[in-house]
């Protein structure tokens, strides 16, 4: 994008656009985000992540963390409390994630000894507004994931929609960026565990997911 448009203007720009999305539209592209992320080596090699729990038309991470807990994977989501900025915090069942957190986001009651340490989570699935071929992220200005995804430890992934990945984003030097962008029709990375567990170099786009039957497979989307 030009750089001239600022910061301000993108997140404006786009979350116009993703909160205009059809609930529809949002279903089937998160479908396609799960399936193409679910099916990387990134992801099936892990054995604690972290995601955000997803909110308004952001791409569905609840089926992620359903599979997730099922597989036996230690899952965290944030938690905001009160002069803390946001800690990642262990959830052992779905139900732990309250309507309306501090934030108007799901989260779970905070348990100190719930709270991540060093070493236990090994990928970390980020949202944003918009992004870039170079892995650049543009959050929701309050600075709470570049704070922690900064120290973090872990393979940095976000998931998006293709239309949020344009060529080019301005950046400062506290912008994080990521590792990996899943999107419904594509993985942008260069690192190997990124390409699918099978062998292919490819994601499946949504029309060949629906082909193959994915419509009636792991994905149920959070309503």
């Amino acid at each position: 994008m030009s750089a001239s448009v600022s910061k301000a203007e993108i997140r404006r720009e786009f979350l116009i656009k993703r909160e205009g999305m059809e609930r529809e539209e949002v279903h089937i592209k998160s479908r396609a985000i799960f399936e193409n992320l679910i099916n990387c080596k990134v992801y099936q090699q892990s054995s604690g992540l972290f995601t955000y729990v997803s909110f308004g038309n952001e791409p569905d991470t609840y089926a992620v963390i359903r599979l997730a807990l099922d597989a036996g994977k230690k899952v965290y989501v944030p938690c905001w409390s009160r002069g803390c900025g946001m800690k990642a915090v262990r959830i052992e069942d779905i139900k732990e994630l309250a309507p309306k957190g501090s934030m108007g986001i799901p989260q779970p009651v905070y348990h100190e000894d719930k709270e991540a340490s060093a070493g236990d989570i090994d990928l970390i699935i980020a949202p944003g507004l918009a992004f870039d071929r170079s892995l650049n992220r543009i959050g929701f200005g309050a600075g709470y994931y570049d704070g922690y995804l900064k120290s973090a430890e872990g393979f940095k992934l976000a998931l998006c929609y293709e239309w949020q990945v344009v060529s080019r984003l301005e950046t400062e030097s506290h912008d994080v960026p990521m590792d990996a962008l899943v999107t419904e029709k594509r993985i942008y990375s260069a690192d190997s565990r990124l390409r699918r567990a099978d062998g292919e170099d490819n994601c499946r786009g949504i029309q060949e997911q629906e082909d193959r039957g994915a419509r009636g497979g792991r994905y149920t989307p959070h309503t």
